[in-house]
């Protein structure tokens, strides 16, 4: 495994990539996208920091949706947006933490 570095027209952005073989040909796939981080530990810290605060944001609004009756479809789509997000960094989360090591270049 090692860390492929994309330039886009933007800013960089990092991958995991895994190498393997396949019918006799070395192949890619990317494990993980570590977007602006450049190293393992900093994608995990990014990640734990976004589950953290996607958790936070999932009970203000399960505090107003109670509080709060008149604007229930707005909270329950704000909720569900919330959801997603705290869904898709927790799988990234994991993911980054079954990557065991990074052999340095």
């Amino acid at each position: 495994m090692f860390i492929r570095k994309r330039q886009s027209s933007r800013r960089p952005s990092y991958q995991i990539i895994q190498s393997y073989r396949e019918d006799g040909k070395v192949k890619q796939r990317v494990i993980a996208n570590l977007r602006d981080d450049s190293t393992l530990q900093e994608a995990i810290d990014t990640a734990n920091a976004q589950v953290t605060w996607s958790e936070q944001a999932l009970i203000r609004i399960q505090q107003r949706k109670e509080t709060n009756s008149r604007n229930r479809s707005n909270s329950e789509s704000t909720y569900r947006y919330f959801m997603n997000k705290y869904e898709y960094w927790q799988k990234q989360l994991d993911t980054l933490c079954s990557v065991k090591e990074i052999p340095s270049a």
